[in-house]
Order: C-alpha cells, then structure tokens, then sequence
C-alpha cells in the first residue's frame, strides 16, 4: 500500500472501533425502554447524545467490551509466528479471548491479579464491569463448550452473536464470511444468528477496501445465499436495502418496521438501514439507529462499526471521540490491528 492507502486504512479501523463504541454509549440509556418513552424524556428527537448511565455519560457495555476482546483475540494470533491464516486457529484464538471476557462478567477486578492473567485487556478496571451482558454469550462460555456450526451450541440467534463480530472484517486474504460465521457459532447456534455475523464481517470487509455500503450489502447477499437457511437473514438484509431505496425520510417509525434489534438478523437490518440513509453523517445515523423501542444499545454499536468503517475517523465528531470510555485505548487498539494486519 502506498502512504495515503494506509492512512486511509488506519483511519477505518479507528472509525470502526471508536464508532461503534460511541453509537453503543449513545444508545445504552435507552436500551430497554419503548419509543414512546424516550420520547417523552428527550424530546421529539429522541436521545441525542451521551447520557449519564453506570456512573458517569459515554460508557459503553458488553458490546464494545466482547469487540474489544475480539480484536485481542485477533492481535494474539497474529503476534504469534503465522505464516498463513488458518481460520480455525484463529477462531480458537478469539474463543480463548472470550473465556477472558467472561471472566471479567464472573470476578471483580483485583490490582494484585492483573498480571496473572494472559490479557492487556484485563488491566483495565473498567472491563470488569457488568453492562447488561447477554445472558446467551455468558452461558455457552460459562459451559466450556467450543460451539461450531455443525456442532451447535445451543438454538439462539441473539444480537450477541453479531455485535462484536466487525474486527473480523479486517483480516486480509482470508474468507471474512466464513470466519464471522465460525466466530458467531461459537456462542449461538441458529443458523441465522451466525449468518448475520458473517453477513458483518464480509460487509465491513468490503467498506474497508473502497467499496460503497450498497455494493458492499449486494456482494456479501451472493455469498450468503450459497449456505443453507439463509432465508431469514436474507429477507432482513433484503428489507433494509428495500426501505431505503423507498427514498422516504428516515424516522423511528421505519426502524421500529425492521424489528427491535433483540435478534442478529434485526439488529443488523436495522443497522445497514441506519447506514445507508445517512452515509455522509455519523451523527444523524448514529441517532436513527438508537431511538427505537429495542436493543438500542447493539444497534447504534453495529451502526457505529458500519459507518466508521465507511467514512473514517476523521468524520466522526470529535467530541464523542473525546467522551466515550476508554477512547485512547480504542484507538491505541486500531493501531495495533492496522500495524498487524497491513
């Protein structure tokens, strides 16, 4: 890559992380209450930015903690001497990470443990935190169980399966699909859960290397109708792309129309929505995606992750850069990655 093709790099997986993290921040507050009652606090808008929720405003949950994860689990796989990418050691990678993960949700934080432990991530304080975890990812970590997509763990297709899939997207010379699948089998079994979590990953693949988010959607559908029982992630994918050719002007309403965002497939419908209508604004995206009666939280982080990737960090408003949690490590993170997988 030439000079101005890495920054242009650098730029999207900072735009990622930092993006999703800020659209989960936004939308935490609102998480499990209804449109109409978010209306009724914040105005006929809706939420427009960070509110204060566990202590303080700008903090994310567990979806930006297990993307944090993600990305250490890709890091430890890549420092080590690899002369390829073989996929499934690198999901064994991420699912060793995210048994770390889960023992962040299961002991409180120690200063005299943090060195026992094979993680920078658990350092941190403020990643053993309870942020309303999803109680499907605990579980099948909680098991000790490896799931795959022949071998099932369990019959969910929860958004916990897709909310931290986006690191994926940026590993090269791999199959991003099949590795966002394999990643999202780990936890949830149902078909359509792991699909809308390759569906992801080879989405933000595309984005990273020039292509537009429709184009990028219209390629990752070709693959995704190669694996069986692509039905139900099709039609949301499919739903998404048809509500914003309509051309009518985005509302809650709409969104309420593409689900609540509980399920992978809702979630991720909602987000390319999102996405797709305010392709040159974070801010006006980010807003869509939250206020809706659902799981605001995952759907503004996958929103985030979609049009950071699109428009680089450079667009984002620098004050939700500055207020969100943990920011410098984020974006110490990206560097990491973009210095790994260059």
């Amino acid at each position: 890559m030439d000079r101005k093709k890495d920054q242009q790099r650098l730029s999207k997986i900072q735009g990622c992380l930092i993006g999703g993290a800020i659209g989960d921040a936004l939308g935490a507050t609102i998480e499990f209450d209804s449109i109409n009652q978010v209306l009724a606090r914040y105005g006929k808008e809706g939420i427009t930015d960070f509110v204060n929720k566990y202590g303080t405003a700008g903090i994310f949950t567990d979806d930006t903690q297990m993307s944090l994860f993600s990305c250490e689990g890709i890091l430890n796989y890549f420092n080590s001497d690899h002369s390829f990418v073989n996929i499934d050691d690198l999901v064994i990678e991420i699912w060793k990470s995210y048994k770390n993960w889960y023992i962040t949700q299961s002991v409180p934080f120690s200063a005299n443990d943090k060195d026992k432990y094979d993680s920078r991530l658990m350092k941190f304080e403020n990643l053993f935190a309870n942020r309303a975890p999803g109680g499907t990812c605990l579980s099948s970590l909680q098991s000790g169980k490896f799931g795959t997509m022949d071998d099932q763990i369990n019959n969910s297709k929860g958004c916990g399966t897709v909310m931290r899939i986006a690191p994926a997207g940026f590993i090269e010379n791999i199959d991003n699909f099949e590795l966002g699948c394999k990643i999202g089998a780990l936890t949830h079994g149902h078909p359509t859960g792991y699909l809308a979590s390759g569906c992801l990953a080879q989405i933000i693949s595309y984005i990273s290397h020039g292509d537009s988010i429709l184009n990028s959607i219209k390629k990752s559908i070709k693959i995704l109708k190669k694996y069986e029982y692509h039905e139900q992630t099709l039609e949301a994918v499919e739903k998404a792309v048809d509500f914003y050719k309509l051309g009518l002007t985005p509302n809650y309403q709409i969104v309420e129309m593409l689900g609540g965002g509980w399920i992978a497939e809702e979630a991720l419908s909602i987000a390319l929505y999102c996405a797709l209508d305010y392709q040159e604004d974070f801010q006006k995206a980010l807003i869509l995606s939250v206020n809706h009666s659902g799981d605001s939280d995952s759907t503004g982080a996958i929103t985030g992750n979609i049009l950071g990737t699109y428009i680089g960090i450079e667009a984002i408003p620098k004050k939700w850069i500055d207020e969100v949690e943990m920011s410098s490590e984020i974006l110490e993170m990206a560097v990491g990655l973009y210095s790994l997988l260059k």
